[in-house]
């Protein structure tokens, strides 16, 4: 499923229209905030994609089997939200596209990145907007439709619960540091261990998620390196079904038996299989949340 998700057009994922995908990439490339560690457009395309059939809101033809039905209501978290890819394409393919309503969330523990998202989603979808600050902390609200608001808070990302409340998500995305750049803001916490905040920020996300909720996470993994955080491991641990991983380039993003890029976006000839898919790839991991046994 999750190869076929990819592999059938890596430009332009199955449920998203092209003219769509196109005119969001040509618009995002000019948002204000440009953040070195965003997560490549494309596969933003291809986790919203994926998500959308996991909580229904995909027309039945492009579905995962056994996926619920048609949802036209959906919330939504992204607890390292960065500078707003995923919100940005949901908000375009779910919101615009599919007619869902849409209530999704954004937290980052850097004040700049939070910010710096609600920038990018006002220069998309808004003409106004005022930022706000709620019982002392920064809160972005951002109306786009009557049926369409994103939330972006600056916060905790390893303790939600405080400063989201109670209420919970239908599904959530989340792109763990996973590289130097993303490291960048890390307060007053000189003893930044990746494996203890990546754990603490899956399991604060467990703790805002519906009963059967989808979770997607976006990692990078080194095989037979002890020291680097181990995403499939760590979720269920934390008491994930896992529904599959995959690992793609993080640049260039084309898999085998199509032709592939380098990291400088270049063709790179004779590369095999094996060698495209590097010690630095980027791994989607889809998971689940287990309903209760009765």
């Amino acid at each position: 499923y999750l190869g076929r998700k990819i592999s059938t057009n890596t430009l332009t994922p199955l449920g998203v229209k092209q003219t769509t995908a196109k005119e969001f990439r040509s618009s995002w490339s000019r948002r204000p905030f440009q953040y070195s560690g965003a997560i490549n457009l494309d596969i933003a395309f291809v986790v919203i994609d994926i998500l959308g059939d996991l909580v229904g809101v995909n027309s039945p033809g492009s579905r995962r089997e056994g996926c619920e039905a048609m949802n036209r209501k959906v919330r939504m978290i992204d607890p390292t939200c960065g500078s707003g890819s995923f919100l940005g394409v949901a908000l375009k393919v779910w919101g615009k596209e599919h007619d869902v309503d849409l209530d999704l969330v954004g937290v980052d523990s850097n004040p700049k990145c939070a910010l710096g998202t609600a920038r990018n989603l006002k220069r998309m979808f808004l003409r106004d907007n005022i930022p706000q600050v709620k019982d002392g902390k920064e809160i972005w609200e951002l109306i786009l439709t009557p049926s369409a608001k994103a939330t972006i808070f600056t916060g905790d990302s390893t303790s939600l619960i405080p400063l989201l409340g109670e209420e919970k998500f239908d599904c959530g995305v989340a792109n763990l540091p996973w590289n130097r750049n993303t490291f960048e803001f890390r307060g007053q916490d000189n003893d930044h261990d990746e494996r203890s905040t990546n754990n603490k920020i899956l399991e604060a996300v467990t703790s805002i998620l519906k009963p059967g909720a989808s979770l997607v996470v976006i990692s990078g993994e080194r095989k037979g390196e002890d020291s680097h955080f181990d995403t499939r491991q760590c979720l269920i641990g934390i008491g994930f079904d896992i529904i599959g991983q995959v690992s793609v380039p993080p640049a260039g993003f084309f898999l085998p038996k199509s032709e592939k890029k380098n990291m400088n976006g270049g063709r790179e000839k004779g590369m095999s299989d094996e060698v495209a898919v590097k010690s630095s790839d980027c791994v989607i991991t889809v998971a689940s949340v287990p309903f209760p046994k009765n």
